[in-house]
């Protein structure tokens, strides 16, 4: 068992240190305006969070609004390749179609 576990791959790491990063980016903004423990501190975490811009954590660039808590956009999606041992980034374009990114590659193969 100890064995399948080592082999596990999870994102909930990346996912708790973007959290991190939201919080420490934000929790400044929020002490200018109220003290911790408070409801206007809850208040003022909230908007300094909703209103992140281009803040680049593990997962990509976050730019939460107040419908958007996730944040992540288009540029969050990358497509790598291995060549000769590395990784490689691929070119992609992205387009809006319906209210949806939608990505597309530019490369074949």
């Amino acid at each position: 068992m100890a064995a399948i576990m080592r082999l596990r791959v999870a994102a909930l790491g990346s996912y708790t240190w973007d959290a991190c990063l939201e919080l420490a980016n934000a929790i400044p903004v929020a002490l200018r305006s109220a003290q911790p423990g408070s409801v206007e501190f809850r208040r003022a975490l909230r908007e300094a969070l909703e209103n992140t811009k281009n803040l680049e954590v593990t997962n990509g660039a976050v730019k939460m609004t107040k419908t958007d808590h996730l944040g992540l956009d288009a540029r969050a999606r990358v497509m790598t390749r291995i060549e000769n041992g590395k990784w490689v980034l691929r070119r992609w374009r992205c387009a809006m179609r319906r209210g949806r990114d939608v990505a597309q590659s530019l490369l074949s193969g």
